[in-house]
């Protein structure tokens, strides 16, 4: 009858032989690294599932949150909330209606377990119900620093279809979303077809703006008909002072400028591809 291997003899082939569960085996591989994020830009934890209810997914966000609208609540929404995740939440994503809010707080406090007492909860609701509802937000962005008219064609285009990104003041994000403020009305008046272009069909390569260096893709608005396109991007190029940078005989853009311009079809990167240096 064969001897069985003595330990230490086992012990030896093993690690010769380079098992995973020998002692002193080759080290485990190491993790993956993350994927890089563009610059100025946080992870956020995405839902656990998809149909959880009312809450949208924003991931990476901007690293600087944008602003909340004074009022009451404010404090105790950045309190609470801010424990667990950015206010950029709340900022970013459409308006949602008092219910939505309600049943969003009722889930973090339920399902995620975030430790906000009721009263501080009905406190943050009442905020978020004054200011981020379908039926709120339009005061909310008039109460920001150089927010668009809500009375204005273009200016309302703007706060559904720009602001989010570029911010109701039109300053952008550092390291995110370029400023509209001064940019525009450069683009305006050197390079008016690029900025009709790019409203439509987007952008997608690096670019120089305030003199900040941003890499992003801009998704187009070709959705929009030529009249709000044109309209957006007259409130654009005059809003926040940037019509005394405007040449003076600069004409406004018109909706057939907007139109024939779509014919064009063009991807983000041909845009960028055309934009000049």
């Amino acid at each position: 009858m064969a001897r069985r291997p003595e330990p230490l003899l086992a012990a030896l082939l093993l690690l010769l032989l380079g098992c995973p569960g020998a002692p002193g085996g080759p080290p485990a591989a190491p993790p993956a690294a993350p994927p890089l994020l563009p610059p100025g830009a946080i992870a956020q934890p995405l839902p656990r599932l998809p149909d959880e209810g009312p809450v949208y997914a924003i991931d990476p966000l901007p690293a600087r949150t944008p602003a909340l609208v004074p009022g009451a609540g404010r404090d105790a929404l950045v309190a609470h909330c801010s424990t667990c995740h950015s206010t950029a939440y709340v900022t970013l994503q459409p308006p949602l209606p008092e219910a939505g809010w309600r049943a969003t707080l009722e889930k973090m406090q339920r399902t995620y377990g975030a430790e906000v007492p009721d009263a501080a909860a009905e406190q943050v609701l009442a905020y978020l119900a004054a200011h981020y509802t379908p039926e709120t937000i339009d005061a909310a962005y008039v109460a920001l620093q150089g927010a668009p008219a809500p009375d204005d064609a273009g200016a309302r285009v703007y706060r559904t279809a720009c602001a989010p990104c570029h911010q109701p003041d039109g300053k952008g994000l550092p390291g995110a979303f370029p400023p509209l403020v001064g940019h525009a009305a450069t683009l305006a008046a050197d390079r008016r077809e690029h900025l009709v272009r790019l409203a439509l069909f987007g952008q997608q390569g690096p670019i120089e703006a305030a003199g900040q260096r941003f890499d992003a893709a801009m998704p187009g608005a070709s959705h929009l008909s030529d009249e709000e396109l044109a309209a957006v991007l007259n409130y654009v190029t005059r809003a926040w002072g940037n019509d005394a940078r405007l040449p003076a005989d600069a004409a406004p853009f018109r909706p057939d400028e907007v139109g024939r311009a779509r014919g064009m079809s063009m991807t983000p990167r041909e845009v960028h591809a055309l934009r000049g240096p």
